[in-house]
């Protein structure tokens, strides 16, 4: 996926991977900032009913504000692929996910 363009999102490199998906560094081409972007396994979804719980769970994180909680700042599909936007880098610390040793379920050391 490095290369390509999810959305808005311009994957540039590969941080991590677990169960629950891949996580890349990103540039959102919209508002000009490098972001992670968590790509989620295809077919994750059985129906629409888990779509919309998932969705629910996502805008219920989107509320939250607490340093061990990522905040899901955007969440899509685009041409199939489903995907979550988190966490901005920061200067001085690398990406904020990476202060607890990893990102979600994904780590940097990949499966």
């Amino acid at each position: 996926m490095i290369g390509q363009t999810v959305s808005r999102y311009h994957i540039l490199e590969k941080l991590g991977a677990g169960g629950m998906g891949v996580v890349y560094r990103a540039h959102d081409e919209r508002l000009d900032r490098d972001v992670a972007l968590k790509v989620l396994p295809p077919g994750i979804f059985r129906d629409e009913a888990a779509r919309k719980r998932f969705r629910k769970e996502a805008l219920a994180l989107s509320k939250l504000n607490h340093p061990n909680i990522a905040t899901i700042h955007d969440f899509d599909t685009h041409d199939g692929i489903d995907f979550l936007h988190s966490f901005a880098p920061t200067e001085k610390r690398g990406f904020v996910g990476e202060r607890s040793g990893g990102f979600w379920p994904a780590n940097r050391n990949g499966p």
